[in-house]
């Protein structure tokens, strides 16, 4: 991954970044060497405190203890001080008053540096030279923490470069900070932004990036289909650990692809992946959890979902959709199962899955009259009978309605016309 950002590079410089009009005098983001191969230390922070805002049965108070002092250690390393501000005010955490005056005192010395070399580039220097001063006090921001400071900064920034990639490097920065304070909206708007760059002229590792970026803003808003296909897209091509870890981008590609594409494609896209294969184990039970729905073995299915649904609880991602994932999840294995017979005893499926008959027969009933599963249940003689769509028919029917729907509107036309 750091060969191509090394390659990335040595293109800017060699072509000048043409398409850009002139991005190859544009540097990169500042913090983006520093932290090749890491995680963005907000979103580090991010993750901290998100585990540890979630209930008393998923987190110890040994854990909870331990995130507080890596949180404030990390915070006060980095002379944090408006973030610890927030966290104080947010979670009731005390910090001392003197460690703050002093983080205080040093970022208005870095601050005041900063803006110093910002007047000398107005003076002495060209556009770049003022771009990269601007930049490093956006930086600043965002490294202490302060939000609203450094989206404004960052967007100062932005008005001041030139080069597509470079304009995109910004707002792909002003996202980190939106995705560590979840601010969705400010996520939603710079990734439109970017969008539009990308279609000017954007390069392919920008595009494979923001993709990433976009389907997180996917999962949150609880679009899971359009979230894995990006995912899948971004399989060979990911490089952004500034985000997490190869393989916890590996867990949730492979989460949202269980319910959102065919079995064939579990097979061809997933199980056949090396890029997949090369870090599945370093996730406890996905392997299981995946084979065992492609190979139909039920049972070993359910325990492996039951296995896996904490490390799902610690995702920013999934975490407050994990009741509806797990929902969908079953509604995919309920459906495999009866594809294969036209009925099916209670018994029998309920031996599959390593569940009671009286669990199941509720599991079904829900998802039937739900229209989620196309089947129904005969109480008397505990049998599940499938029914599922005619594509024909449903075709029919489509076209039915829809013609219905246009002889009313030229109707109601003709009426219009003849007033």
């Amino acid at each position: 991954m750091s060969s191509s950002s090394e390659e990335r590079k040595q293109r800017d410089r060699d072509e000048g970044d043409e398409k850009d009009n002139g991005a190859g005098e544009d540097v990169e983001m500042a913090d983006s060497d520093a932290n090749e191969g890491k995680q963005h230390p907000l979103l580090v922070l991010a993750n901290d405190l998100f585990v540890y805002s979630l209930p008393a049965d998923q987190v110890s108070a040994e854990e909870r203890a331990e995130i507080t002092a890596r949180v404030n250690a990390q915070a006060e390393a980095a002379s944090m001080s408006p973030f610890l501000r927030r966290l104080s005010e947010k979670y009731g955490w005390k910090v001392d008053a003197a460690k703050l005056a002093a983080m205080d005192a040093a970022n208005a010395q870095a601050l005041a540096a900063a803006e110093a070399k910002i007047t000398e580039a107005h003076e002495v220097a060209g556009d770049t030279e003022v771009r990269e001063a601007l930049l490093a006090r956006a930086n600043l921001h965002a490294q202490w923490g302060d939000a609203a400071k450094s989206f404004d900064e960052y967007n100062i920034v932005f008005d001041k470069t030139v080069g597509i990639a470079s304009k995109v490097d910004v707002l792909l920065a002003r996202m980190r900070v939106a995705l560590a304070f979840d601010d969705l909206k400010k996520l939603k708007h710079d990734i439109d932004r970017a969008k539009v760059l990308i279609e000017q002229g954007g390069d392919w590792e920008r595009k494979n990036q923001l993709s990433v970026y976009e389907a997180l803003y996917l999962m949150h808003t609880r679009q899971f289909s359009a979230a894995s296909k990006l995912l899948m897209d971004a399989v060979s091509t990911f490089t952004t650990t500034e985000l997490f870890s190869y393989s916890t981008f590996v867990l949730h590609a492979v989460a949202l692809a269980l319910i959102s594409v065919e079995r064939a494609t579990l097979r061809d896209g997933l199980l056949k992946s090396p890029e997949i294969l090369s870090v599945l184990d370093d996730v406890p039970n996905l392997r299981a959890l995946i084979t065992s729905l492609y190979k139909c073995q039920y049972r070993e299915f359910f325990v492996a979902l039951s296995a896996i649904t904490p490390r799902l609880q610690r995702s920013p991602y999934l975490s407050p959709h994990v009741k509806y994932y797990l929902r969908e999840l079953r509604v995919v294995a309920y459906s495999q199962f009866l594809r294969s017979y036209k009925a099916a005893s209670l018994q029998a499926m309920a031996d599959s899955f390593g569940v009671s008959v009286a669990f199941m027969d509720q599991e079904l009933f829900r998802f039937i009259a739900a229209g989620r599963i196309h089947a129904k249940i005969d109480k008397v003689a505990q049998v599940v009978d499938t029914n599922r769509p005619d594509k024909r028919n449903e075709d029919y029917a489509q076209l039915v309605k829809n013609g219905d729907l246009l002889l009313n509107r030229m109707h109601k036309l003709s009426k219009v016309i003849a007033l």
